[in-house]
């Protein structure tokens, strides 16, 4: 029994650890880009969650 729990254990420590928010954090899309948005809300289609906003860039236009 005490192999199934360490399993769970730490199955489910790797599913919830990835549900945190971390203040300060960098989070990036599904592609790995960084997201940065500004006046961004959620919005749900199906069962999927999509965050929208204006994308803010430091670069200077050219």
């Amino acid at each position: 029994m005490k192999p199934y729990s360490l399993l769970w254990t730490w199955a489910a420590s790797r599913v919830l650890g990835a549900s945190w928010i971390a203040p300060g954090a960098v989070w990036t899309d599904s592609d790995g880009n960084k997201i940065d948005a500004h006046g961004g809300g959620v919005v749900k289609r199906g069962d999927t969650f999509y965050w929208v906003g204006h994308a803010a860039s430091s670069k200077s236009p050219s």
